[in-house]
């Protein structure tokens, strides 16, 4: 069974955007962020079609350092 919420008008959850407070936990700018994570992994990862895990190996690879926890 799949489960689907669709979000219309801010009624399930007014801010959903991660980057800024990734980044600031990583100490990097978001552009930064952008670019270690790959425009095309993030969009894959927002429509499930990676999992987190690998998003987080991948990033860690360009970004030089192993991030271990799903942030």
């Amino acid at each position: 069974m799949k489960l689907c919420i669709f979000d219309m008008g801010g009624v399930v959850a007014y801010n959903t955007a991660v980057v800024p407070f990734i980044s600031k936990y990583l100490r990097i700018k978001e552009k930064e962020f952008t670019k270690f994570a790959g425009q095309e992994n993030f969009a894959l990862l927002q429509k499930g079609k990676l999992s987190t895990e690998d998003f987080w190996k991948s990033f860690s690879k360009n970004y030089g350092k192993e991030i271990k926890e799903d942030l």
